[in-house]
């Protein structure tokens, strides 16, 4: 059994210390997440190599796609966590120069059903 000091006995309150236990829970949680991202992009990058050498079939137009898409997201959850240099990014990873120019860009949908409205709309 556990006893805890009443309130006001002690160097923190139970609000510091609770407070405390949740900046702990979230930093373990951002990096849990950082390290998903990272994963998720050495695995896109992997396949990319994979298929210029022949290894993997899959066209090498989507996977770029893929791999500019996940590197968005790790640059994201990187700048949430206080992290701002996407070059030190770009360079630990290896990041292909055709990964990099797509990097935040957005594929437009086509077609009747697609979501959302295009800015040219509204200026024409």
């Amino acid at each position: 059994m556990s006893m805890r000091a009443p309130f006001g006995l002690g160097s923190k309150s139970t609000l510091q210390t609770g407070m405390d236990m949740l900046s702990a829970e979230l930093m373990v949680e951002k990096g849990s997440s950082l390290g998903r991202a990272g994963r998720a992009v050495e695995e896109a990058l992997a396949t990319l190599v994979a298929i210029d050498s022949g290894e993997v079939q899959g066209l090498r137009s989507d996977q770029v796609e893929l791999a500019a898409s996940l590197v968005w997201e790790l640059l994201v959850q990187q700048e949430a966590c206080g992290v701002r240099s996407a070059a030190m990014t770009y360079r630990e990873y290896k990041v292909p120069k055709e990964v990099i120019a797509k990097v935040g860009s957005v594929r437009p949908r086509a077609g009747p059903n697609a979501a959302g409205v295009s800015f040219l709309t509204f200026i024409r």
